[in-house]
């Protein structure tokens, strides 16, 4: 094991460009694969828990899920373009903790957090909840269930 990473959990493993983007206990890593080197990128989330990536091709854009503090929309040069948390965009994030990111073939980035799912909308940079109604048997019959 590499030096850099000895005592941290590794939570998330994402490919991009020539090599792997690391979520850790404790911040992002690069593996570069020609050298097996690993570097600590984005100094600013070292205490922070990356629980998942998502890489873009298409945009160049890596997405990141953090435990405690919300999505981060990093460019190519790992650099932080947007940062969505429960303090900056309240309306949509109900909590912090994010534990999953998946991306369809519509470029939207979809957000799984403890409180529900989000999806982010890259064509109008805004946010949707997605909310689920649970099925109840009641004595007069059943209440589907719903997503809208």
């Amino acid at each position: 094991m590499q030096p850099e990473l000895a005592g941290k959990t590794i939570y998330s493993v994402c490919r991009m460009n020539d090599g792997f983007l690391l979520g850790t206990s404790e911040g992002v890593y690069f593996y570069y694969v020609r050298n097996e080197n690993v570097t600590r990128l984005l100094l600013q989330l070292k205490g922070e828990t990356i629980s998942d990536m998502l890489y873009d091709d298409k945009t160049g854009n890596c997405w990141l899920a953090s435990l405690t503090n919300g999505v981060y929309c990093v460019d190519n040069n790992f650099q932080i373009k947007h940062h969505y948390n429960k303090q900056n965009t309240p309306a949509y994030f109900l909590t912090n903790s994010v534990r999953t990111l998946s991306g369809d073939d519509k470029g939207r980035v979809w957000i799984g957090t403890m409180e529900g799912l989000l999806i982010f909308e890259p064509e109008t940079g805004t946010f949707r909840i997605c909310r689920f109604l649970l099925k109840i048997r009641l004595p007069w019959g059943i209440i589907p269930s719903a997503l809208y």
